[in-house]
C-alpha cells in the first residue's frame, strides 16, 4: 500500500496532516505512464519526459520529492 499525505487547514489556523491509502497496483499503473521521449531532429537530440498527470504530481508531493525535470537533456549536433 502507498500512503499519501494530505494536509488541511482548520478554522483555527492549525494545519492537520493525515494519510490516505492508495493500492500498489494503482500507484504502479499511474507511475508507468510517466515516459521519457528521445527526439532526434536534424539539429541535435532532445530527451524530454511526458507531462505529469495530477495523480503523479500528488505522488511526488506526498513523498516530498521534486518531479524529474521536463527537459532531461539537450545535445546539439556540431
Amino acid at each position: 500500500m502507498y500512503m499519501r499525505r494530505v494536509t488541511r487547514k482548520k478554522k483555527d489556523g492549525i494545519t492537520v496532516a493525515y494519510l490516505h491509502h492508495e493500492s500498489w497496483p494503482n500507484v504502479r499503473d499511474e507511475c508507468e505512464r510517466l515516459m521519457l521521449g528521445h527526439f532526434s531532429p536534424k539539429n541535435g537530440d532532445l530527451d524530454q519526459r511526458t507531462e505529469l498527470t495530477a495523480k503523479q504530481a500528488q505522488f511526488f508531493a506526498a513523498l516530498g520529492l521534486e518531479p524529474p525535470p521536463k527537459i532531461v537533456g539537450i545535445h546539439p549536433r556540431t
